[in-house]
């Protein structure tokens, strides 16, 4: 959702990806959140690169632990 938000294309498709990945703990959804975020940034798009950063450690990346445990 927040790559929807963020107006990145195919975010249905990097969503699905990043579900995939997520499977794997060792590389996860980081995998497809950082080049998205890097992108951004050489895009010029700062505000919506540290957005998603921000997201994708505060929200995506505890979210993925707390359901790894159970």
């Amino acid at each position: 959702m927040s790559f929807w938000l963020l107006g990145i294309e195919a975010a249905l498709l990097w969503g699905v990806l990043m579900a995939l990945l997520s499977l794997r703990p060792e590389i996860g959804a980081a995998l497809v959140r950082f080049p998205a975020t890097i992108y951004l940034f050489m895009a010029g798009d700062y505000l919506k690169a540290l957005a998603l950063l921000a997201v994708g450690n505060l929200v995506i990346s505890m979210t993925d632990s707390v359901l790894q445990l159970l």
